[in-house]
């Protein structure tokens, strides 16, 4: 389902998209069904690709697009096929085509961030890690209230 979703947003996207993942089984099957992905590499030239448009979905991890990356010229589009714990991970790779790097780089189109999540799962629990900052052993706490498990 997660798949599908991907290919509905890039088909409908008219801009590159940047792909955040979590674990590397996600990343493989990006990579399989999406024929015209590519992986951020430590190959300078793979950013430079990107950045001139020359890579329609670049799939990276937010522990390895984090501080310093310049990638807001390649697009303006960040898909998160799956979500981390990491809030400083996530705002990162927010970052790195968020709204204030597409001004400081002179583009004026707005940024489109989206979230794959699937429900009832640690998806939503993550997610609300994100917005909220709450600390990851309360989310978690009041998911086993809510379910019916007791500290006894």
């Amino acid at each position: 389902m997660k798949l599908q979703v991907l290919d509905e947003i890039i088909q409908s996207a008219d801009a590159p998209v940047l792909v955040a993942y979590q674990f590397i089984s996600d990343r493989e099957r990006i990579l399989r069904n999406f024929r015209q992905a590519r992986v951020l590499d430590k190959n300078p030239q793979t950013l430079a690709d990107w950045n001139a448009g020359r890579i329609q979905v670049l799939v990276a991890h937010p522990a390895s697009a984090g501080h310093g990356l310049n990638m807001q010229d390649g697009g303006n589009i960040l898909v998160f096929f799956g979500l981390g714990w990491n809030l400083e991970e996530h705002d990162q790779m927010v970052e790195r085509i968020g709204p204030v790097r597409q001004k400081q780089a002179g583009h004026d189109r707005p940024v489109f961030i989206h979230y794959i999540l699937a429900r009832a799962t640690v998806d939503e629990m993550i997610r609300e890690r994100l917005e909220t900052k709450r600390e990851v052993q309360d989310i978690l706490l009041a998911a086993m209230k809510r379910r019916g498990y007791s500290k006894h």
